[in-house]
């Protein structure tokens, strides 16, 4: 699957890595970023494109299959809980 051209830009590539600053209440976004695979090379222009552009979408899909996993750990967690809790239930 080819990634459009429209589409490769610094925010949407792999290796950018947006910069905030912090507010009263939130953080904000800021315009520049940095580029980890220009050894945090300050970006000025997220709209702009190198030679070193990958697409994001693996970053998307680590990510949602680590929730899932945690998610899965976390209801075995509760799972354990409950059983535990039920036997204190019957004993008493």
């Amino acid at each position: 699957m080819a990634i459009k051209e429209s589409s490769k830009k610094c925010y949407n590539c792999r290796y950018y890595k947006a910069l905030y600053t912090k507010g009263i209440i939130e953080f904000n976004k800021l315009t520049l970023g940095l580029c980890r695979k220009q050894d945090n090379k300050l970006i000025e222009d997220k709209h702009g494109c190198c030679e070193h552009f990958t697409g994001s979408f693996y970053r998307i899909r680590l990510t949602k299959k680590v929730a899932l996993n945690k998610l899965l750990e976390m209801s075995e967690s509760v799972q354990a809980i409950r059983q535990i809790l039920d036997e204190l239930n019957c004993d008493t």
